[in-house]
């Protein structure tokens, strides 16, 4: 007995297109939405490179470490307070009615404001624990809460496909920090550096506000309408269906499936910031700030890449998949090349810029190659893992994708743990390759096993 053969699901191997030589490793030709998104993030990916090198010029050791340490923490915070809601609600948002849109976003502001007053105990027992810098509880919560506004403006408008204001707000805000920096004499200190970041991602924040305000008035004004429509047609149904049911289920419904993703993105987050607050319990800022400051440069490299590939092309694949389009394996192949073509580019300029960087400190402690060659095949690893992430994200396998994150997270910390205490930065640059290259196996050995599952559920 013969079963018919269904169409592939997203998970299923993509087909090979027709490729000529070479064709495997090229980027190819970009959506239009790529340059807008390049020329903000270049100018944002420019001015945090600006704000490392001067401070790590300016700065000793120690301070360059504390800074280090308080960035590091805005990181994981952004991480701790977001959530990871949009991973699965920005899937809804392309493609969908303005109201629905609206409702997803306002149901998100509601949550993500619970979520601002949980953090702030947590992040006191960072200060109690010694772990940050004394005398900065307040700044750091502050710019906690200003960068997570900022950047979750910053995704809710390109999902919505927005991308001159999306880039404007990013772009703003590293406006701030260069007109800032220009405006500084040197030396800078320490608090002079962390007040200009609190205002840069403040500017930030009330730029994207400003921006989602037009559009959140006329998604409101729709709903109205709708509403209106909907009491004449049936008065008890109406503002269940309308304030209630898509205001609020839309996100609560949404959590269940974003707390694997919540998991992942924070233990993929931890492990690359575990190596930082393992010297630092050990009493050495000064190692800190050497492995800090080529794990900046190495996560430019990343950021690059979702400023031109990712977030040009995630919206058109999230609505290929919300609608089953059979394009949707030839597309995601397109994706993956263009993600392997920008690793290949990056990783070679990346090292030059790290050997370059180290030189302009003018300190000695910089120039390591056993921290500058860890770090950037790290960030290469961590480039080339998006590829089966971004699989398993397309096909909602968000339990896959966790484990992955978990394992990545594990080897970091046994092996910061094991490495940091006795060799240092060195030690700690070690530990990150060995968790990225442990992510990345990892990754890619889900999405087989999912793929594999898939090919046979499918015939």
């Amino acid at each position: 007995m013969v079963r018919r053969s269904s169409p592939p699901g997203p998970l299923a191997p993509s087909p090979r297109l027709p490729t000529t030589a070479g064709s495997r490793w090229q980027i190819g030709p970009l959506d239009p939405a790529a340059g807008v998104n390049l020329a903000g993030r270049i100018l944002t990916v420019g001015s945090r490179g600006l704000l490392l090198l001067l401070s790590a010029r300016h700065l000793g050791l120690e301070e360059f470490g504390e800074l280090s340490l308080i960035l590091a923490t805005l990181t994981v915070g952004v991480a701790v307070v977001g959530l990871e809601l949009y991973a699965v609600t920005g899937r809804r948002i392309p493609g969908r009615p303005l109201a629905e849109a609206a409702a997803v976003i306002g149901g998100q502001c509601r949550v993500h404001l619970l979520a601002y007053l949980a953090a702030g105990p947590l992040l006191w027992g960072l200060f109690r624990l010694k772990l940050l810098p004394g005398g900065y509880f307040a700044f750091v919560y502050a710019a906690l809460v200003l960068e997570h506004w900022s950047m979750e403006t910053f995704r809710w408008l390109l999902a919505l496909e927005r991308h001159v204001e999306a880039n404007l707000v990013v772009s703003l805000k590293g406006a701030v920090v260069v007109g800032t920096l220009v405006l500084l004499d040197p030396p800078y200190g320490l608090k002079a550096l962390l007040t200009m970041v609190l205002i840069s991602q403040a500017a930030a924040s009330v730029a994207g506000a400003w921006f989602l305000r037009g559009w959140f008035r006329s998604a409101l004004n729709r709903r109205r309408e709708g509403a209106a429509t909907a009491v004449a047609a049936s008065p008890i149904s109406a503002n269940v269906s309308v304030n209630v049911s898509v205001n609020v289920s839309a996100v609560v419904s949404a959590i269940g499936p974003a707390m694997w993703f919540y998991v992942s993105t924070l233990a993929a987050t931890l492990a690359s910031y575990l190596g930082q607050y393992v010297l630092k319990a050990g009493g050495t800022s000064g190692q800190v700030g050497v492995l800090a400051f080529f794990q900046s440069l190495g996560n430019t490299m990343p950021l690059l890449v979702h400023a031109t590939v990712i977030q040009a092309g995630l919206p058109r694949l999230c609505r290929l998949a919300n609608t089953s389009s059979a394009g949707l394996a030839a597309e995601r192949e397109c994706f993956e090349r263009r993600i392997r073509g920008a690793c290949l580019l990056l990783y070679p300029a990346l090292i030059l810029a790290s050997h370059a960087a180290a030189l302009w400190s003018r300190k000695a402690e910089m120039l390591s190659y056993w921290v500058i060659y860890p770090v950037a095949t790290a960030a290469a690893l961590n480039v080339l893992w998006l590829i089966p992430n971004y699989r398993l994200y397309l096909g909602g396998r968000y339990r896959a994708q966790c484990l992955s994150s978990l394992a990545g997270c594990g080897a970091s910390l046994a092996l910061n743990v094991w490495w940091a205490p006795a060799y240092g930065a060195a030690g700690a640059a070690l530990a990150t390759l060995g968790s990225a290259a442990v992510l990345a196996a990892s990754g890619w050995w889900q999405a087989r096993r999912v793929e594999r599952a898939s090919s046979v559920c499918c015939c």
